[in-house]
């Protein structure tokens, strides 16, 4: 969650390989509340309104792997649902070396199963400098201002609909 109405992801959940047509939003699910997957369908599900993929996403090699979902209604805040900040252009210090990060879903473990608790790991977070010298990365504001242009985009256009 970056806000109320947008989910933060992957594109390429949201993009198979395999297929070239874009995906049906009334297929789309997100799931909250809890963190396990047994749980999940009962706690309740919050309807997709739309998904917006960057637009240099190469499905192929997973560059570029953001995308954001639109939410047809804001999600309540919670102890387990809640949104993650978003860095600032200023925010260098957020990319120091020594500083982890964490990183969590529910993905295929180590024996090539589908977990059914959410999983975490923490990472040590790449500095900028490095992450930029890798021909596929771009410079975090490159995402954080698209991601910022596209939620400002649909609201406009929400507005004057």
């Amino acid at each position: 969650m970056i806000d109320e109405k947008w989910v933060l992801t992957a594109a390429h959940v949201l993009k198979p390989e395999a297929s070239t047509k874009a995906l049906d939003v009334n297929n789309l699910h997100v799931f909250l509340v809890d963190v396990d997957v047994n749980n999940l369908v009962s706690s309740g599900l919050a309807k997709v309104k739309a998904y917006h993929i960057y637009p240099d996403n190469t499905a192929e090699s997973h560059d570029h792997d953001i995308a954001l979902i639109e939410l047809e209604n804001p999600v309540t805040m919670n102890s387990n649902v809640s949104p993650i900040c978003l860095p600032e252009n200023s925010e260098v210090s957020l990319y120091e070396s020594g500083r982890v990060g964490y990183v969590s879903g529910f993905g295929i473990t180590e024996e090539d199963k589908i977990t059914d608790h959410l999983r975490y790991v923490i990472l040590p977070v790449a500095v900028t400098d490095k992450c930029q010298q890798q021909k596929y990365i771009s410079n975090i504001s490159n995402y954080v201002d698209w991601i910022e242009k596209t939620k400002e985009e649909v609201e406009d256009r929400d507005r004057n609909h």
